[in-house]
């Protein structure tokens, strides 16, 4: 006997199964036979089942196409076995000295300075994909205490509610989902307590050198004067620093961590690991709820390498995955494991993705943003999470590109025509197809009588609709792209035609021979067209790395009122398109890949 929630999570699935395998529409009688096959003992009581089969067979109906797929792919990828999609199933490695811990606990810290990239989900999947494995803690940190060079964005759309929330959503989309969830900018008084100790135990010092001053010392492993300073001496300095005291200053000071000062490495000797910030320059987007719980605008912040160091400790991680550049990065930090005498974790450096033809760096992003070059964060030529969502992908495509990679520690790069043939192999089952003709130019089909033609939407399924082509004054009008225009075309699914222009009009007729061997014999193009009774004008947004341009317009047949928003279809002979909106007078689509 079924629990309940045993229950409805069989109904969800297979409401889902039957759903996706009928153009997105579960009938309930099909569910129901289902769920009493599964679970016979609960015939006798099945109208007290009915309504929830109903609501959630409702719920499931009023899913795209897309979001349908996402969850099978997801979370019941054996109900997907007979469309013959490959699901690939991907080993992650064991864990260095996993065996140390009696829970594994990774975690994700995103700058909250714009959307996720594919650059950087990278430690985000391996991070939640490994908690999984060893059936650990996964915890979202949210790292925005640099609101002068990193400066955090709040949010990036009207409706969000939660601080950052772009970025759940992001990850959400790619199933990732945390146990915890931090904000660094909420534990300011956490990183002073802890820099308070460093600075009683002489581990860290306040210095008043500028930052040439410090750029030359530590070139020449030579320690400043304020090295020297005594912890008492130290602590009120820094009580001062917290305090604001020092902001007028042309160089206001810092708070070093004592390292070797004769280190190999220059960057690492008595590393920085609290700088002032104006909060009237620059303030932060949370001030007030920060305000709230500090009592005063704060002003002395810390720095990436201090403020990781103590909430890793602190949330307990035992695994940390980042890419090889960060290597220094742990070195500085393993200094504050030492001073603290805490246990520093595991750390798995991967190598970089390089990925061809796509701008990562979301400085450069945010600044061409602002220039116009590009329309958001989600426009086509970009690489964000956003922008792959906007245009159709599927998230176990990304899902897949990345996590292949594992945690090699060489470098790979990636290729979008990689990406899209894999997304290419997961949508073609489930997207039908449409005519979209671009750059239209008028065809006068001389007929007189109506036409009546079948419109098969997919070429393994059954469903189709019948379009009535209505002559008048002999003419049935269509249109077809400019650069189909030939002398000889195949008209797909209406027949083989001459075309001839008269009178700066183009006209066709049917040629005697209207066999599919007949345009095959001569190397007709199959060309797609809309009837002009039965067109809407469409703009699709682009990749201008694709088509040289933004923007393709153009005519699409009005069928397309009867899908919904959000699902990836397939121009035949032009690619694969999600439909975005539609507008009062066209339809919006972004394009999805060839």
């Amino acid at each position: 006997m079924a629990n309940d929630k045993e229950l409805e999570e069989y109904i969800f699935k297979k409401a889902l199964s039957n759903a996706y395998k009928h153009n997105g529409k579960a009938a309930t009688q099909v569910v129901i036979r289902k769920v009493l096959f599964k679970y016979p003992d609960i015939k006798a009581r099945i109208r007290e089942y009915l309504p929830k089969v109903d609501e959630i067979v409702s719920k499931v109906n009023s899913m795209t196409l897309e979001e349908q797929y996402n969850y099978l792919i997801s979370k019941y990828p054996e109900e997907l076995k007979e469309e013959k999609i490959e699901l690939k199933k991907f080993e992650l490695p064991p864990l260095p000295n996993a065996e140390k811990y009696s829970k594994i606990v990774t975690r994700f810290a995103p700058n909250p300075d714009g959307p996720l990239h594919l650059g950087n989900i990278r430690a985000a999947l391996l991070s939640y994909e490994y908690a999984k494995k060893y059936n650990g803690k996964f915890i979202l940190r949210f790292e925005d205490t640099d609101p002068r060079t990193k400066k955090p964005i709040l949010h990036l759309f009207e409706g969000e509610k939660l601080d950052y929330e772009y970025i759940i959503k992001d990850l959400e989309w790619l199933f990732i989902y945390p146990d915890e969830i931090y904000i660094q900018s909420d534990r300011l008084k956490i990183y002073y307590d802890i820099a308070k100790e460093l600075l009683k135990n002489n581990f860290a010092y306040i210095c008043f050198c500028d930052s040439e001053k410090i750029k030359n010392f530590r070139s020449n492993a030579l320690a400043c004067e304020h090295r020297i300073q005594s912890p008492e001496e130290s602590l009120e300095y820094f009580e001062k620093c917290i305090r604001g005291e020092f902001l007028d200053l042309k160089n206001p000071p810092v708070l070093r961590i004592k390292t070797d000062i004769k280190h190999s490495n220059p960057s690492v000797r008595d590393w920085i690991a609290f700088r002032h910030v104006n909060p009237n320059l620059f303030p932060h987007p949370r001030m007030e709820k920060i305000v709230g719980y500090l009592g005063y605008k704060p002003s002395f912040w810390p720095t990436y390498n201090f403020s990781v160091s103590v909430d890793d400790h602190m949330m307990g991680i035992t695994h940390v995955f980042r890419a090889k550049e960060h290597m220094i990065n742990a070195l500085k930090q393993s200094y504050i494991y030492k001073h603290m005498n805490w246990q520093e974790p595991e750390s798995i450096h991967y190598g970089r993705i390089n990925f061809e033809n796509i701008v990562l760096s979301k400085t450069k992003i945010n600044a061409m943003i602002k220039e116009g070059i590009y329309e958001g964060y989600s426009d086509p030529d970009l690489a964000t999470i956003l922008s792959f969502r906007k245009r159709g992908f599927l998230p176990d495509t990304i899902r897949e590109v990345i996590l292949e990679l594992g945690i090699k520690p060489v470098e790979a790069k990636i290729s979008l025509e990689n990406i899209y043939a894999i997304n290419r192999k997961k949508i073609d089952a489930i997207a039908n197809r449409y005519f979209f003709v671009s750059d239209p130019v008028e065809l006068n089909l001389i007929h007189d009588k109506e036409i009546i033609v079948k419109r098969q939407l997919h070429p393994s399924k059954t469903e189709y609709y019948e379009l009535k082509l209505t002559p008048k004054n002999g003419i049935i009008k269509l249109y077809i792209s400019k650069s189909d225009y030939k002398d000889e075309i195949r008209l797909i699914e209406l027949g083989n035609v001459k075309i001839y222009s008269k009178d700066e009009k183009s006209f066709a007729e049917f040629i005697d021979d209207q066999t599919v061997d007949y345009a095959r014999n001569k190397s007709l193009n199959f060309v797609q067209w809309v009837y002009d009774e039965f067109k809407l004008d469409a703009v699709v947004k682009c990749p201008s790395f694709v088509f040289d341009k933004k923007f393709i317009k153009g005519y699409v047949e009005k069928e397309i009122q009867n899908i919904k928003i959000g699902t990836v279809i397939q121009f035949l002979r032009f690619g694969f398109v999600k439909l975005d909106e539609f507008q009062d007078d066209k339809v919006i689509f972004y394009y999805t890949h060839n």
